[in-house]
């Protein structure tokens, strides 16, 4: 164990099984909290307005996979204490995983039908259930864009997305504790950026209501 332990730039999924731990929505927050910072499960469990008890089956999936680990305890009142904190600031799943290398079929539909679907179906439910408002601007933004990337380009909007997905957590972390009355609301940031052939794609759109 290593209390002063950072977790690693990123880390590549290669395995299957490794890719299905990470596609659950609450594993992925647990993930994102354990990123910033070393915590217990209970702790993480009241950031996130969660039951503990269901916590810890997630947290020992995601300890399993070596996607997070444990890097101190601490003795409070008799209770062992347990910190975790997660294996990497990101993940990146193998390209041959993906396009179902080595025998590994289903990658690329297990995670676009996780990361696609599960946002669009979020959006679905957030525009029927009155939870995004008309009257704010910016409340929802869906955009397409393509454009001309040197590498260098490239590299340079994943570190920036990178860190603006970073600090979205962290805001929602400072709003969370103590609660900020003002925070009264969720939101969901998803994005994505790939290479394409500019023939197949249609033509950019944006939507903000």
């Amino acid at each position: 164990m290593d209390e002063n332990f950072e977790p690693a730039p990123s880390i590549e999924i290669t395995d299957l099984d490794t890719l299905k731990v990470t596609a659950d929505p609450l594993r992925i927050q647990l993930l994102h909290l354990l990123m910033n910072a070393a915590r217990t499960v209970k702790q993480a469990a009241d950031l996130m307005g969660v039951n503990p008890t269901k916590l810890y089956y997630h947290a020992n999936l995601l300890e399993q996979h070596g996607l997070i680990r444990l890097v101190s305890t601490r003795l409070v009142s008799g209770i062992q204490e347990k910190y975790y904190r997660a294996a990497a600031y990101g993940l990146r799943v193998s390209p041959g995983l993906l396009m179902g290398e080595d025998g590994q079929a289903g990658g690329l539909k297990l995670f676009t039908e996780f990361a696609f679907d599960e946002s669009r179906a979020a959006l679905h439910a957030s525009m029927q259930n009155g939870l995004v408002r008309n009257d704010v601007e910016g409340d929802v933004i869906l955009g397409r864009r393509l454009a001309r990337l040197t590498p260098e380009d490239q590299r340079e909007f994943v570190t920036r997305l990178g860190q603006l997905a970073k600090e979205f957590i962290q805001r929602g972390e400072q709003n969370g504790s103590p609660p900020n009355p003002a925070a009264d609301r969720h939101f969901l940031l998803f994005f994505s950026m790939f290479p394409i052939d500019p023939d197949s794609t249609i033509t950019d759109e944006e939507i903000t209501p």
